[in-house]
């Protein structure tokens, strides 16, 4: 009999360890709107609606469901409307968001890029063993007519997360270091609409370039328009990236618009040191030379020009 009853309490602990949680809450997302995409305050703005559906009436009430729901890594957040009913057995809870949340820009290779919106939606209240959330695929949508200037949607998902911390915040149950809770994860793959931003953030720094080439064709010992053309047209091309540089944020990666500039920037140079040489050979009578090495580099460096910014360019507007 003694034997018995210690195997029935290891067998009934067993059981107890792989017990299923409490309840299992389906999460649906609608996403209604998105505005408000500031590049140098990292973030944006999002309007969704959010609905839960679960069995355990003590799970989430009317009183307590917006506060135990997290959005994390978000700026502001606020709830305009929060419903809990009762539907064929189910507690169905619906509430409104505005959310203005943190957004770690990607600008690699602005003006033809693609961003990744998060919005994490998180139990802030039960641990993944206690309850899991699985996702309402069939129902989270984003509204067909949003309209974000310059962007349009390419994909949107939503995928339950398990969300793990490093930390049990000085819980006593939780010995491993780690507490877990459950979440979803919602995706919004954002691309920008590029060709008629890059004409007009680019066209100065091309348009400084052609400038500063045209004094080739000016007579070597004509200094002052000989070399004030490319030193013109240097300082325009610094001007022009301190202006496309304003509008986006700090980022120790080598860019798009630092490669485009940085080309122009290097021509420019070389333009200016084939003017010094020809004006050497100007003063030592060696004319013919000089208006000949004039002709070869504008060619040169004209076409070099252009074919490294398709090279640069193609691959990441394509």
């Amino acid at each position: 009999m003694k034997k018995l009853c210690i195997i029935f309490i290891s067998v009934f602990t067993l059981c107890q360890s792989y017990a299923t949680p409490t309840d299992t809450v389906k999460v649906g997302f609608y996403l209604q709107n998105l505005y408000d995409f500031k590049f140098t305050d990292r973030e944006y703005t999002a309007d969704f609606w959010l609905w839960l559906v679960y069995k355990n009436d003590s799970l989430f009430t009317q009183e307590n469901v917006s506060q135990l729901i997290e959005i994390p890594k978000n700026k502001s957040v606020s709830t305009s409307s929060c419903t809990v009913e009762k539907k064929r057995g189910y507690n169905w809870a619906a509430i409104n968001y505005k959310a203005t949340m943190q957004q770690p820009w990607v600008i690699k290779n602005f003006p033809f890029d693609e961003q990744t919106l998060h919005i994490r939606i998180e139990d802030g209240e039960h641990e993944n063993k206690e309850v899991v959330f699985t996702a309402d695929v069939k129902n989270s949508k984003y509204a067909k007519d949003i309209v974000v200037e310059g962007w349009r949607v390419k994909d949107f998902k939503i995928e339950p997360k398990t969300i793990v911390y490093e930390s049990t915040y000085g819980n006593p149950e939780l010995p491993d270091g780690q507490s877990k809770y459950p979440g979803v994860d919602v995706t919004i793959q954002m691309k920008r609409n590029s060709f008629g931003l890059f004409l007009k953030l680019f066209s100065g720094v091309y348009i400084a370039f052609f400038i500063a080439m045209v004094n080739l064709f000016i007579d070597a010992t004509e200094a002052d328009p000989r070399f004030g053309l490319p030193v013109g047209g240097l300082f325009a091309a610094v001007g022009n990236k301190y202006i496309v540089d304003s509008i986006l944020p700090e980022s120790p990666s080598f860019t798009l618009v630092d490669k485009v500039h940085a080309l122009a920037f290097f021509f420019i140079f070389i333009n200016i040191l084939v003017s010094v040489y020809s004006m050497y050979l100007m003063k030592t009578e060696q004319e013919a030379e000089a208006k000949k090495i004039d002709k070869i580099t504008f060619y040169t460096l004209v076409g070099l020009f252009v074919l490294t910014n398709l090279i640069i360019i193609l691959p990441v507007a394509l």
